[in-house]
């Protein structure tokens, strides 16, 4: 902790604050009553003490795939209606989800890709509360999804249709802040083959992965299939979400290159958990 955010905003430039402070050491939880003294934002000193506390500070986690567009609201329908007419009231929405989060501990969050194309001034909104003062968790943002046709979910993301559209969409996601290109470049499940097609052109994903090394974007890429994780495989991309076929081979693949698995809808064994020690599962890391 380098500042009282989280703990205290009063404007008082100087207090005590009695908290419980939990800390995790060599996979042992120490918890310990504690009072930090707080000057101008900064933690001073920190002191055991006896009387009962009045917060609880512990390690901050963070969900490495979520969507701040899709919390809140009971139906997609409900979720797109808001995002087009009522985009203020969306704000609103994702600001209280935000400090929701924040209560529950998380207080780091990575925005896989929204649905629609109505969506930076809702987080130029998340920006301007987190810039306000208001306690929400670093975001990093793929201000679109990126698919072409034929893609899964290919109507609520930007769909590129040639070289030139994909280079513009990506200087345009470094423009808007964002920290993540999301990209969805398989089909749908196909129910006879029980599979999903890789529909996104290779040279198009090559300069995706060349692009967004060089100006520092992470790259994640929704993939369900053999074809589409090795071509992920292929080209070191940061994140695979799903890999729902993945092989053992491809994850102790992935594991090699450091390639993080976020969202697996089937867990992955135990034992094969401890002997890859994937750098992030599916909520924390």
């Amino acid at each position: 902790m380098k500042s009282s955010e989280f703990i205290i905003k009063d404007g008082s430039d100087s207090r005590t604050v009695p908290v419980d402070a939990i800390a995790f050491l060599k996979d042992n939880v120490e918890w310990n009553r504690v009072s930090f003294h707080i000057r101008d934002g900064i933690i001073l000193s920190c002191d055991y003490r006896n009387d009962p506390a009045k917060f609880t500070v512990t390690p901050g986690f963070v969900n490495c795939h979520m969507h701040w567009l899709m919390l809140g609201e009971p139906t997609l329908e409900r979720e797109l209606e808001l995002i087009r007419n009522r985009p203020d009231e969306m704000i609103d929405f994702i600001v209280e989800n935000a400090r929701a989060t924040v209560r529950k501990g998380i207080t780091a969050c990575c925005d896989k890709g929204p649905p629609g194309l109505e969506t930076l001034r809702i987080y130029q909104g998340l920006r301007t509360a987190k810039s306000h003062g208001l306690p929400v968790p670093k975001t990093l943002v793929s201000t679109w999804t990126t698919s072409v046709d034929g893609a899964f979910a290919s109507s609520l993301t930007r769909r590129v249709y040639s070289q030139g559209d994909l280079e513009q969409l990506i200087r345009e996601l470094q423009e808007t802040g964002a920290g993540i290109m999301k990209i969805i470049p398989e089909s749908g499940l196909h129910l006879a083959q029980f599979t999903y097609d890789w529909v996104f052109p290779e040279n198009y994903f090559a300069t995706a992965r060349e692009m967004t090394a060089r100006l520092g974007l992470i790259l994640s890429i929704h993939a369900k299939s053999p074809e589409s994780i090795g071509m992920g495989l292929k080209y070191s991309v940061d994140c695979i979400e799903h890999a729902t076929e993945a092989s053992v081979t491809q994850l102790k693949e992935m594991q090699s290159k450091g390639i993080s698995l976020t969202n697996p809808e089937k867990p992955v064994p135990p034992e094969l958990c401890n002997e890859l020690r994937f750098r992030s599962c599916n909520g924390c890391f």
